[in-house]
């Protein structure tokens, strides 16, 4: 008989205060996860961190739009599928979130607020209708959502305990908790919002229930597994190795001491398992409710079909990809010491007892979640997120093993890792203090006049230091997103680090003759305009290529220098973030035309 959803709360929340009281240490560990994740977790607020976090909070304040402006089912269901594309239950996580938000604007009557999201600006992405909200709307909102983040990535370090603790002892927990604290990549994922943290959470929250299942053959862990990873993989597709460890869990049931082979001929729990874990995925696509299981269909191919054929970077071997995201994540250290750990624990196995199932379930969670992306033609740190945090409890298995037999090299091992990992991810976090896209942006509203026209050449606005109330004219804000709107004379013009990409003719996709002349002279001061204000340091041309690939040398200079420069969509924080102004001298030109 299934044990209440109530009662299994309970439980767990016991289980947590049990651990807070027993392990001193354990408050220490969570404390310091606290602190790395959330320092200054308001960075470049009431700007978005990414693209996708954008996005994510857009798609709910769209529906809540829709619906105050009309409210209707129809309109509910118009608000659902207006997204960029299904993202599964962080629209549901970010509604919940921004409930009380919502209920104390229409108490106050402003809910003119909320309804200006129902006819978003297409034009450069929504940026006028960004520009147009208060800034104390997007400091609660963003703030919330990260926010959360936090809280997630705090309980994927507890859970890290919890799994180390189960397979082996106490002090493999607090390594796990360590190591997973330390891992960069968890911390850049957790200053932002989207789905990769919440998803770890209930990879690793099913993990833990799978292993609990082949400890004690409870039924409801079993269960609670398949749910869990459900949800995980509802928030993020490429969380499907999970599927991996629960049913590699059902079979090592079976040949767990204790159980016997009578566990696997009871086909019903894995099929009750497997059902509702369908169940939990299906339903956490609120498109599926709107207008059918098509959008789902359609992610699921698009994941399927597109991320092996995707290419946001050169082409490049397959190690030189794997080795990029994963010393940008963790470090070079720290992923040399996992990935051997990854190898050599296997090789320890001696016998069929719960330590060495247990931890057959962790590595194959582990190898799954690196073997997904074989295919791919390239991908970034935050797709091995999922791996990382695996890899991270493999190592403080096997660390623990290899202390008992030799403390001496053991204590040496670990103090290498905990120190140069530390090192590493707190100045990463460090990053996050002090960025010069938000000091642009400062300056910007300190000195531009309301009238001031600011002209950028990203194809997103988010990546650009920008006051809320700049005036902003782009040639990249045509197509998709609207018609073109440049000024004509603009007052200032900014460029970003990627602009600075075109003085290099090497760099990936910026090798177009006219856009290296026009920036090398705008950056000369050979134009009208005359750069009046940097933010950061600049680099030198010969290193503002984002990447080598192939090249062994750039792998270790990702794994030496914390959060470098990616292909796709993460923050950018302190050396990829030089920023530079320039002001028009004069009156306007009589042609103004610039080659984007």
């Amino acid at each position: 008989m299934a044990v209440p959803l109530g009662s299994q709360l309970r439980r767990s929340y016991r289980r947590v205060v049990r651990d807070y009281r027993s392990d001193p240490y354990l408050r220490y560990i969570l404390l310091g996860a606290l602190l790395l994740s959330g320092f200054f977790f308001w960075h470049l607020i009431p700007n978005f961190a990414t693209r996708d976090e954008r996005d994510r909070i857009f798609d709910v304040l769209y529906w809540y739009g829709s619906v105050i402006e009309t409210p209707t089912i129809e309109s509910a269901r118009a608000g659902v599928v207006w997204g960029r594309v299904p993202f599964g239950p962080t629209f549901y996580l970010y509604g919940l979130l921004f409930l009380p938000i919502v209920a104390i604007i229409l108490l106050t009557g402003n809910e003119s607020i909320l309804t200006a999201f129902a006819r978003p600006d297409p034009y450069f992405i929504w940026h006028s209708t960004w520009s147009a909200t208060p800034e104390w709307f997007w400091m609660v909102t963003i703030g919330v959502v990260r926010l959360s983040s936090v809280a997630f990535s705090v309980g994927i370090v507890y859970l890290g305990y919890r799994i180390g603790s189960t397979v082996r002892d106490r002090p493999t927990g607090r390594l796990a908790a360590v190591f997973l604290t330390l891992t960069l990549g968890i911390l850049m994922l957790a200053h932002e919002g989207g789905e990769d943290i919440p998803a770890l959470f209930f990879y690793l929250l099913s993990t833990y229930c799978a292993i609990w299942y082949v400890s004690s053959g409870d039924r409801d862990s079993f269960i609670a597994a398949c749910v869990a990873g459900g949800l995980a993989i509802g928030f993020k597709l490429t969380t499907a190795p999970v599927v991996v460890v629960i049913g590699l869990a059902f079979f090592l049931r079976g040949v767990e001491p204790a159980a016997g082979l009578r566990e696997i001929a009871r086909p019903g729990l894995f099929l009750s398992g497997a059902l509702l874990g369908c169940i939990t995925i299906v339903s956490s696509y609120p498109d599926v409710f709107a207008v059918g299981p098509e959008p789902l269909v359609k992610r699921i191919l698009h994941g399927a079909s597109v991320g092996p054929s995707r290419d946001f970077g050169p082409s490049a071997e397959r190690w030189w990809w794997y080795g990029r995201a994963l010393f940008n994540g963790q470090g070079l250290i720290l992923s040399i010491a996992s990935l051997s750990a990854l190898v050599a624990l296997p090789f320890s196995w001696r016998d069929r007892s719960f330590e060495t199932l247990s931890s057959a379930l962790v590595v194959a969670g582990a190898a799954g979640s690196l073997l997904l992306f074989i295919d791919w033609h390239d991908f970034r740190t935050h797709h091995l997120v999922p791996a990382m945090a695996l890899l991270a409890i493999v190592l403080a298995i096997a660390l623990a093993r290899l202390r008992s037999r030799a403390p001496a090299v053991g204590r040496v091992i670990l103090a290498v890792l905990v120190l140069t990992s530390g090192v590493y991810a707190t100045a990463g976090v460090l990053g996050y203090g002090s960025q010069p896209r938000g000091v642009a942006a400062d300056w910007l509203g300190a000195n531009a006049d309301e009238n001031d026209t600011v002209e950028v050449y990203r194809h997103d606005w988010q990546e650009t230091g920008l006051a809320l109330d700049t005036s902003v004219s782009s040639p990249n804000g045509r197509g998709t997103y609207g018609t073109d709107r440049t000024s004509g004379c603009p007052t200032y013009i900014q460029l970003g680090y990627r602009d600075l990409y075109y003085l290099d003719s090497d760099t990936f996709r910026k090798d177009d003759p006219d856009r290296s002349r026009y920036i090398r002279a705008l950056v000369s001061n050979r134009t009208q305009y005359r750069v009046v204000a940097t933010f950061g340091e600049r680099p030198p041309v010969a290193e503002i290529a984002p990447s080598n690939p192939n090249s062994v040398r750039d792998l270790i200079r990702v794994g030496l220098t914390p959060l470098v420069a990616q292909y796709g969509d993460e923050q950018e924080v302190g050396p990829e973030q030089y920023v530079v102004i320039l002001e028009r001298q004069g009156s306007c030109p009589s042609v103004w035309n610039p080659p984007f």
